[in-house]
């Protein structure tokens, strides 16, 4: 973003330490990120957004999540700030992983259920409870608010819940949409076309995330923001979108 002279460079580099920004004497998208998360009130400025490792970001409060099942009649570019959604059954247009939004159950059954497979869960219940568990039915959890269902990320076994054989293209190189709670409970969603290994990289490592789950990819992978979009014009079965 700006160049700096050598001496300004360790002042920079002192701000991205105590920041938690990489320390490298370059003032970034990263850099300014990492001093907002620390110096704002940040749930005042939510949702946000912005570009960092190679993918891109946004950033809500547990109570800006809405999900809607919209049948290919809109894109993310509908909504300020929206990423795909989970996996869906593209020759039937139908929903096929758990998604709740504000108490509605859109699908309740995992994607995987019919091989007796439990899937990735992320859900806060109405007392404003975040959770992750590997779940078949949603419906079987009392009082739940929203829910969506993927690819555990944090507890990666794909096997486990049925992402294997022919199902394992989802795990493959390609564009992938996180959806993971922060350590302090805010909602981050992440878009990057790269491998489930980087996926989980900056899951545990980078954004160091306490529950995180990989959502539909591939050419359905999408995101919109004020700062940046991709395949946001795809028509989607479901997505997410962030806000009031």
């Amino acid at each position: 973003m700006s160049y700096y002279e050598q001496a300004d460079k360790q002042i920079v580099k002192a701000i991205q330490g105590v920041t938690g920004a990489r320390v490298d004497g370059y003032f970034g998208e990263q850099s300014l990120f990492n001093m907002f998360l620390k110096l704002c009130n940040v749930d005042k400025y939510l949702p946000v957004c912005t570009n960092m490792f190679g993918g891109h970001l946004i950033m809500a409060s547990k109570n800006q999540v809405h999900f809607a099942e919209v049948k290919n009649r809109e894109a993310t570019k509908n909504f300020d700030y929206a990423v795909s959604g989970t996996f869906q059954n593209g020759r039937t247009n139908e929903l096929v992983s758990i998604m709740v939004n504000d108490g509605k159950v859109l699908h309740a059954t995992g994607s995987k259920v019919w091989k007796d497979k439990a899937e990735g869960t992320i859900y806060m219940t109405t007392d404003g409870t975040l959770h992750w568990n590997r779940l078949k039915n949603i419906n079987l959890v009392e009082d739940v608010k929203w829910a969506i269902s993927g690819v555990s990320v944090h507890n990666y076994h794909p096997v486990w819940e049925g992402f294997s054989g022919a199902s394992a293209d989802v795990l493959r190189y390609t564009g992938h949409i996180l959806f993971g709670v922060t350590q302090d409970d805010k909602i981050v969603a992440f878009y990057k076309k790269t491998s489930m290994g980087d996926i989980k990289y900056i899951s545990d490592k980078i954004l160091k995330l306490k529950y995180s789950i990989s959502l539909d990819g591939g050419h359905i992978a999408s995101i919109n923001t004020p700062k940046y979009h991709y395949n946001n014009y795809q028509r989607q079965n479901n997505l997410i979108w962030f806000g009031e």
